[in-house]
């Protein structure tokens, strides 16, 4: 479904070509929300889309007996290993109520990606985490409190 799939198919093996997109979207959703996002909200961002979806695969994959009703491929145990690593993730560059806001987010978006919704999570959670930050800040007033500047100062 990405525009020019033609070029790919010319200089990749069939395997490369099934987990370029990964990378790709990946790329695409960090520098929408670089370009919308302060850095701290961006490092916030940036450590969800890595490390806390890294834990709900892997989690998922060693533990997970429970997969969640409407996508087969995903636990629950999973998920909500990952929405917890994304919720101390975020603490310390944003603050216990944007961390909660992108926790939640993080969840909601990884239990409707690729089923029922076919969109990458790796797209979708930089990407809607930014718009979300940008919408509750500026028509909401909600400011972020980066605790790191605390430790450094």
């Amino acid at each position: 479904a990405f525009p020019f799939n033609f070029l790919p198919k010319m200089v990749m093996s069939e395997e490369e070509i099934e987990s370029y997109g990964t990378y790709l979207y990946f790329f695409i959703g960090q520098m929408f929300a670089s370009f919308l996002c302060p850095p701290m909200v961006y490092f916030a961002i940036l450590g969800m889309s890595g490390i806390a979806d890294l834990t709900t695969s892997q989690v998922g994959i060693r533990w997970g007996k429970h997969r969640i009703k409407w996508n087969k491929k995903k636990t629950w145990e999973g998920n909500i290993a990952g929405t917890i690593v994304a919720f101390i993730i975020c603490f310390p560059f944003i603050g216990i109520i944007w961390s909660i806001i992108f926790a939640i987010a993080f969840q909601s978006f990884d239990l409707f990606t690729d089923q029922p919704f076919k969109i990458s999570d790796n797209l979708l959670i930089p990407i809607g985490c930014a718009i979300i930050f940008i919408l509750i800040r500026y028509y909401l007033d909600l400011d972020y409190y980066a605790l790191v500047y605390q430790f450094f100062s």
